[in-house]
């Protein structure tokens, strides 16, 4: 776990259990990981596709898109909770070149497949914040139940 301030990030922590261990950089805390969760207030990247490996999977939960640099989404195949809302809040994105692969539903229904070309996914949560919640919740309670 990662934090700009690290003492809250060692606070954090300490709340989880012994799994649960803080780092002292983003680089640090990504180097190496299969997966990526994203969920920070930050105004530019923190994060570099150099320290990235390939297939690394990320979930940004915040939906603007300052978190990853341009670099992260142009290796991604760019996977979204719902097409209407991500049109609108990632335009940016796309103004830029970066093509929505399709909806996560798609991939769950078996509709669409992921197509192993991209060095990374990233999937990006557009809004469903009380989906969010109730997640991120339960997580919390299973992880604090099981130090």
């Amino acid at each position: 776990i990662w934090n700009r301030t690290h003492e809250r990030a060692t606070a954090l922590c300490a709340e989880l259990g012994p799994w649960a261990k803080p780092f002292e950089s983003s680089e640090l805390c990504v180097r190496g990981a299969d997966v990526v969760v994203t969920a920070t207030f930050a105004t530019e990247p923190i994060i570099e596709a150099a320290w990235l490996q390939p297939g690394t999977h990320i979930n940004a939960v915040r939906a603007q898109h300052c978190e990853l640099p341009l670099d992260v989404y142009r290796r991604a195949t760019l996977v979204v909770d719902t097409l209407a809302s991500a049109r609108e809040e990632l335009r940016g994105l796309m103004s830029s070149g970066i093509e929505l692969f399709c909806e996560l539903g798609e991939i769950i229904n078996g509709a669409r497949k992921l197509p192993g070309t991209s060095q990374f996914t990233v999937f990006h949560g557009m809004g469903m914040s009380l989906e969010d919640v109730a997640t991120a919740e339960y997580i919390y309670q299973q992880l604090a139940t099981h130090k």
